[in-house]
């Protein structure tokens, strides 16, 4: 659920330790293993108060406002965030107290940066992405605070979701469902009826990403992601965990898991309605990297109704 997400600052402490960790002296088989413990070593100095002493020295951004982002910024965005919990928490009382299985106000469609899911009156549900062909159906039904996922299964060669199989509660408004993931997965099982979606194609002259960012009605970030089909820039996958406006800049965060974890940040400080200009900086067990970036709006894809 994207409303449990991280800071910006202990995003920022995890690059800088990934990035010391990850350096280009350190073997590949080894890399992961570096990761976590640059991951556990920034948590811990945060937990201990000792965010002072993170740095980018080792990266481009240094000198950015995000090293030194003021403290209101972030007291600002935790009251917005607060405020649609707040909000969602209202109308999910409201769902919870209606009869049947099949709440009216969670019935629909729902749309995130990846595809659409379809809660249909009838306790039937189908998933379908935006650019593949991996669709699903199956049942779904609220019980217990919950909702429930059932009678589906992947085509041959697809994947299911990862948030559909550990949807443990969820939160909605008139225009957001926000799911309670079994595992914390930033930027993943949030939804929006009308969202606002952006694609962007990424260059840093020596690769190429595709980064797909939604925000909902109000437009609050919700979800997010970033597609490298060479794996030669910040990911070969990797979601986008948070977009804020700092200053005069947008900032963007992404993160992967699994045996290579990686971090990035986008810097974009020049803004134009059609294309932005920037630093990034990124580390993951293969090592760090950091430079410019050029991005370019492009058309998001669309679903037939």
């Amino acid at each position: 659920m994207h409303l449990l997400t991280f800071s910006p600052l202990v995003r920022l402490a995890a690059l800088a330790a990934l990035v010391s960790a990850c350096s280009d002296d350190a073997p590949l088989a080894t890399g992961g293993a570096a990761t976590a413990k640059a991951l556990d070593a920034a948590d811990s100095g945060l937990a201990g108060g000792d965010m002072a002493d993170a740095s980018l020295a080792d990266t481009t951004l240094a000198d950015t406002p995000l090293a030194t982002q003021d403290a209101a910024d972030i007291a600002q965005t935790a009251t917005a965030d607060a405020q649609a919990v707040d909000a969602a928490a209202e109308v999910s009382a409201t769902v919870d107290a209606e009869a049947g299985p099949w709440p009216k106000a969670l019935q629909g469609d729902w749309l995130d940066c990846a595809g659409r899911l379809r809660l249909n009156s009838d306790g039937s549900f189908a998933w379908q992405p935006y650019e593949s062909t991996c669709s699903l159906s199956g049942t779904w039904s609220r019980s217990g605070g919950a909702v429930n996922f059932a009678g589906y299964s992947a085509a041959s060669g697809c994947k299911a979701p990862t948030w559909l199989g550990q949807v443990k509660g969820y939160a909605v408004s008139a225009d957001t469902l926000d799911f309670v993931l079994a595992q914390l997965s930033p930027g993943e099982g949030s939804f929006s009826r009308a969202p606002m979606q952006e694609r962007w194609l990424l260059d840093s002259g020596t690769g190429s990403a595709v980064m797909d960012v939604c925000r909902d009605a109000t437009g609050r970030f919700f979800a997010g992601r970033v597609r490298s089909p060479k794996c030669d820039f910040l990911a070969c996958n990797a979601r986008v965990t948070d977009r804020k406006i700092v200053g005069s800049e947008l900032h963007f965060y992404t993160e992967c898991t699994g045996s290579c974890p990686c971090v990035g940040l986008l810097d974009f400080a020049t803004i134009q309605p059609t294309s932005m200009s920037g630093k990034y900086a990124s580390g993951t067990c293969a090592g760090a990297a950091s430079g410019q970036v050029q991005a370019m709006a492009a058309v998001f894809p669309t679903l037939t109704p």
